[in-house]
Parts: structure tokens; C-alpha cells; sequence
């Protein structure tokens, strides 16, 4: 079964290929080729162009845990631009030799946790996916996807990231697995 999962204005698009394996576990009911593209260009891709094979439940996790930082938090750590959201470790390293040691270790943990809440590739555990750094600016989100920066609609990539967490939790319906359960939960929350 194949799901789309897009918003009107949006840059940002989803297709699912579902692969559900007969299991009790949440993370077979979530088996499946996710491509995601940016302005219309795959960006997770995988290596044959039909999507990246994971299991996506916790991508569902990712949004439900952090929605609110998603949907509320509107600047970078510190002192670090917004324009910067593709590049803030570098700028973080940049500093390493002008700023106070605590100064910079401190910034160093506050851009850790930033991109624990902002940063999807960071959801999913045990593959490395390229960035795809989401910040809201207002009426506007900035979408960092490597050396690239783009400005959509904050409501529609609002809108296209709770129909993907939607979709994920549609196909866990009826899991009996706690994982899904709780999961769930938060999401509907």
C-alpha cells in the first residue's frame, strides 16, 4: 500500500510504501520505503531512488515528543542565527577559540538538545539519514536540508508533518504491542 503525504504550499512531501510484517511488534507494523523530498527532489532517497527501508514508528515517537518545540520554538541556541540552522556545529567550532571554554561548552549542549527536537533525521535510531532541520520563524518555517536552506509556509509544513505523523499512526491501529500504545497516546494527545 502506498500513502502520499503532502501539503498544499508545502516543499515538503512523503511517500510511504507499507511493507507491514506479520508480527505483534509496533515496529513491524511500521515496516515500510520512506521517500521524503524537498521541493520536489528526493532527499531521503535511499540508494535505488524508491525510498529509505526502516521501520517508522519512531518518527511517530519524534513528533509526539516533540510537537511542542516544533510548533512553539522559533530561534536557534544562543546567539546563533536562524539563517545558520544547516550549519550550527560549524559555528559552534568556529567559536571554540574566541569564546570562554564554558561559554562554549554550555552552547555545545543547548545546540545538542536544539537538534534533538528539531532535526528528523535525528529520529530515526540506528540509520543515518541527512539533516532535515525544521524551524518555525513566525508565519514562515526554515527547512535546513544539508547546505540548503528553505523558507515555506509554516502552516502547510505544519500541516504535511502532522498528516506524516497521522499516517504512521493510522497504520499502527489495533497494534497490540505497548510501544504502539503508547505511542499512540502521545500522539493523539
Amino acid at each position: 500500500m502506498v500513502e502520499v503525504v503532502t501539503a498544499r504550499d508545502s516543499p515538503l512531501s512523503v511517500e510511504i510504501r507499507w511493507e507491514q510484517r506479520p508480527s505483534e511488534l509496533a515496529a513491524d507494523w511500521t515496516a515500510g520505503r520512506l521517500l521524503l523530498s524537498v521541493e520536489g527532489q528526493p532527499y531521503w532517497s535511499g540508494d535505488d531512488g524508491t525510498g529509505v527501508e526502516w521501520t517508522w514508528i519512531e518518527v511517530l515517537e519524534f513528533l509526539a515528543i516533540n510537537w511542542a518545540a516544533l510548533t512553539l520554538e522559533e530561534s536557534c541556541p544562543g546567539t546563533i542565527n536562524p539563517d545558520d540552522l544547516g550549519i550550527v556545529e560549524d559555528v559552534v567550532a568556529r567559536r571554540q577559540n574566541d569564546d570562554d571554554p564554558s561559554f562554549v561548552e554550555r552552547l555545545e549542549e543547548e545546540v545538542y538538545e536544539f537538534l534533538e527536537r528539531h532535526d528528523l533525521a535525528l529520529s530515526v535510531q540506528g540509520m543515518t539519514l541527512p539533516p532535515l532541520r525544521i524551524l518555525r520563524q513566525g508565519r514562515q518555517a526554515l527547512m535546513a536540508t544539508g547546505g540548503k536552506t528553505t523558507i515555506a509556509p509554516w502552516a502547510a509544513v505544519e500541516t504535511c508533518l502532522a498528516a506524516l505523523g497521522d499516517a504512521i499512526a493510522r497504520h499502527l491501529h489495533g497494534c497490540p504491542d505497548p510501544r504502539a500504545v503508547h505511542a499512540l497516546a502521545r500522539w493523539a494527545a
